[in-house]
């Protein structure tokens, strides 16, 4: 039998397995202000990104990802609807969307090469193993 799923319905089947294999709440982040996974079905390019992070750093990487990528991504018109981390995989899981008047290549771009991203005391990209980056959008 065939499943099609909505990409909201596809992340909640995504996130409700990480909540059942965790052993405590992870939450990292309750998202940007005023936003809500609801916004995954509106305009914009959506990025579900989801990182192994090299042993023992995971705290590490959370604390530099939240110092440093988490509001310069929000200043530069990125939007952040929410992030976890699965201690039992060593991973840590986050939406990140755009739909600001540069294309997605230009605003990654401009965050990247933005002095600010260039300065961060800690680059969270040190402490990544692997990442997979999955392009979503809603099933109309």
């Amino acid at each position: 039998m065939k499943h099609v799923f909505s990409a909201g319905s596809l992340l909640l089947l995504l996130l409700t397995g990480l909540a059942a294999s965790s052993q405590e709440a992870d939450s990292v982040v309750v998202g940007s202000p005023g936003l809500e996974l609801s916004a995954l079905t509106g305009e914009g390019t959506w990025e579900l990104r989801v990182y192994t992070i090299n042993r023992g750093r995971l705290d590490d990487f959370v604390e530099a990802w939240r110092e440093g990528v988490y509001p310069l991504r929000l200043e530069n018109g990125f939007k952040i609807p929410a992030a976890w981390v699965s201690r039992e995989n060593n991973q840590f899981i986050w939406i990140l969307g755009y739909d600001g008047p540069l294309s997605w290549d230009e605003a990654q771009s401009a965050y990247y090469g933005s002095s600010q991203r260039q300065d961060l005391d800690v680059d969270p990209l040190d402490f990544i193993a692997h990442g997979d980056t999955w392009p979503i959008t809603p099933v109309n």
